[in-house]
């Protein structure tokens, strides 16, 4: 391609979609460490009504985060596309500067979305966790409702035995 054509392809298709995605990202990355420091928050003071609904927000929002992963790595597949003519030109200077900023902004989505993997996880086990301490009393609790309502009629009988 020649250089003309690829600055001019660069200025009009790319750096716009760079720019929106870098907004985007950015927008993203708000939303997602609000809701992060709360699950967190949630998961120190092991409060499983909380950690359910933090943990409920978060996979409504990880659907919007893997999107811009994959925008990302579409960006990347595009530019990866694009051959100067002439490895010296202005065009291909400012192509590998486009370049080196999508591959530093994709490793910074693949890493955040990894993170954001593990704090799901984090919140999942939490939550089985509390889930079977929960059944446990649950269980204990009904095993003693059982016990007294076995022995109520014994020591009925019993109290009236000794009256």
């Amino acid at each position: 391609m020649d250089d003309a054509t690829l600055q001019r392809e660069i200025a009009t298709e790319l750096k716009p979609l760079i720019d929106e995605l870098g907004k985007d990202a950015e927008t993203a990355k708000q939303r997602m460490q609000k809701v992060v420091n709360e699950l967190s928050d949630a998961l120190r003071a092991q409060n499983a009504p909380l950690i359910r609904l933090h943990l409920n927000t978060l996979n409504g929002l990880m659907g919007d985060y893997a999107a811009l992963v994959a925008r990302g790595k579409a960006l990347i597949v595009k530019v990866g596309r694009l051959r100067p003519d002439d490895e010296r030109s202005p065009g291909a200077a400012l192509l590998g500067k486009l370049t080196a900023r999508l591959g530093e902004q994709q490793q910074r989505f693949d890493g955040n979305y990894a993170k954001l993997k593990e704090m799901q996880a984090m919140a999942n086990k939490a939550l089985g966790a509390a889930d079977s301490a929960s059944a446990r009393l649950t269980r204990a609790w009904a095993d003693m409702e059982a016990f007294l309502a076995t022995n109520q009629k014994l020591y009925q009988t019993r109290l009236a035995q000794m009256q």
